[in-house]
């Protein structure tokens, strides 16, 4: 299945991350929010399934931002970025999934890259195209 991240942006020009523990490398990460496209889900409905799911917010304006093969030479697995604006909230977070959320600052996500505290390639890509490309 492919999957979907997303780069989301608050009125106040922050993106979202998601303090999630991941039971494969027995860790708890700060990503983007992200997950699986669910059948008859395009990628733009299923990323901002995603970000409700583990934060509570809505979101519009989805773009996709960028598609890669986080593995071509072993995998056909598709990862999309998308990137998008929260609106409301009006829900609570998945706590069987994620922890925490917060907002952060472009400097602070150069920070957080600089400091090598992003583990996952999901998020650390997404975050690289952003501070690249504003």
């Amino acid at each position: 299945k492919e999957a979907v991240a997303a780069l989301v942006e608050d009125v106040q020009g922050r993106i979202l991350l998601v303090h999630v523990f991941r039971y494969t490398t027995d860790s708890i990460e700060w990503e983007i929010p992200a997950g699986i496209v669910e059948d008859g889900e395009s990628i733009l409905e299923a990323a901002q399934r995603e970000v409700w799911e583990e934060s509570g917010y809505e979101t519009v304006n989805h773009e996709p931002v960028y598609t890669f093969y986080p593995m071509n030479g072993i995998s056909n697995k598709v990862f999309h970025i998308v990137r998008c604006q929260a609106t409301e909230k009006t829900g609570d977070f998945d706590r069987n999934e994620v922890k925490e959320f917060r907002w952060v600052t472009r400097q602070e996500i150069q920070e957080l890259v600089d400091g090598k505290r992003i583990a996952d390639g999901y998020s650390l890509t997404a975050l690289l195209l952003y501070l690249v490309q504003g």
